[in-house]
């Protein structure tokens, strides 16, 4: 088995000709980290548009909405 620095491990078994991938702890929540990612730019987005209008409160309460997702994904890519 091979590690590399970021603690993700590759097997392979010759004898079947198979392969296995060990994500470490921050590749496996890349997923979960763009989408948040992609999120809080949506709700920054919104948050500049209502500016002028005066309606921040949905744009804060999105953006409040938001840091459930934000917080699982660091607690996924630290390993917690």
């Amino acid at each position: 088995m091979e590690k590399h620095t970021c603690n993700c491990s590759f097997n392979v078994d010759f004898d079947s000709n198979k392969s296995r991938i060990l994500l470490c702890p921050l590749h496996a929540a890349a997923p979960e980290m763009l989408e948040t990612l992609k999120d809080l730019q949506r709700a920054a987005k919104r948050v500049i548009e209502n500016w002028d209008s005066g309606n921040l409160a949905a744009a804060v309460n999105e953006l409040d909405g938001v840091q459930d997702d934000a917080r699982a994904a660091i607690a996924k890519a630290e390993g917690k």
